[in-house]
């Protein structure tokens, strides 16, 4: 995310082909790796992994790692495309359908808990703000 957006900030090719790229390949192809279906949704998920609320464990599902690993291959199969390079498919089609947990709070009132199975019993305070 932070190679994303200091190549917006900036616009340089010559970072970007040199620094950026390798960087954005090799972390949209972890995130393609790890990416599995989501047994409710059939949606793209990462299981076992640790959220930006670290106290929270390791779990499953977790909005903001998600989120990011499609936005990260989002941004590598981007670059792909302005260098001319090669873009695993497999990023475009995981980005477009990485499962992100909703719940309904109140009549209409929808948000993205921290992970899969969330509760204020399972975790009834958040050290950090982590959902997009």
């Amino acid at each position: 995310m932070a190679f994303r957006l200091f190549h917006r900030m900036r616009r340089n090719a010559t970072w970007l082909r040199s620094y950026g790229w390798p960087v954005a390949r090799d972390a949209a192809d972890f995130f393609c790796s790890r990416a599995v279906r989501h047994a409710v949704s059939g949606n793209w998920t990462l299981l076992d992994v640790i959220l930006p609320d670290e106290g929270a464990g390791v779990r499953n599902g977790s909005a903001f790692t998600n989120a990011v690993a499609g936005e990260t291959m989002r941004f590598a199969t981007q670059v792909a495309a302005t260098l001319g390079a090669a873009a695993n498919p497999d990023w475009a089609a995981k980005a477009a359908a990485m499962h992100l947990p909703v719940v309904e709070l109140q009549r209409g009132l929808r948000v993205h808990p921290e992970f899969d199975g969330y509760t204020t019993k399972v975790r009834p305070y958040i050290n950090q703000a982590d959902c997009p």
